[in-house]
């Protein structure tokens, strides 16, 4: 989304962590928050990891999140996700071209990668966007 973009933001945010889900939300004036709610997790629910499953207890986190959504969603649908810096690596990476066949580009992103992550590329969930 452009800085001049006037589609609205999302006024509710989810941050999941590694021993809590916490919400919140934005007032419609954007003046500070006017709810906020968290729900503890059970130890080893959430393992922050970049190549292996991270909801190890996948119902117990979906029940923190609708629970602590709950109590602050409204009648909002939009919501940011905020999750574990160790669950997700975001990188900007520069080519002249990709190749139009997605299987071939995916396989030129992941030999570009493997020498700037500290983890086997090839184990890990990869997506890109050009």
């Amino acid at each position: 989304m452009s800085p001049t973009s006037n589609t609205p933001k999302p006024k509710l945010a989810c941050e999941i962590a590694a021993d809590r889900v916490l919400a919140g939300r934005f007032s419609d004036q954007g003046e500070g928050l006017e709810a906020s709610a968290a729900r503890e997790l059970a130890p080893g629910s959430v393992v922050p990891d970049l190549v292996e499953n991270n909801l190890r207890q996948r119902d117990a986190v979906r029940a923190g999140i609708e629970s602590a959504l709950g109590g602050v969603a409204q009648r909002s649908r939009d919501v940011i996700a905020i999750v574990p810096d160790a669950a997700v690596r975001v990188m900007l990476v520069e080519f002249d071209t990709l190749p139009s066949d997605a299987g071939e580009a995916l396989g030129v992103v992941r030999f570009r990668l493997k020498k700037s992550l500290p983890f086997d590329v090839d184990k890990a969930k990869i997506s890109y966007h050009a």
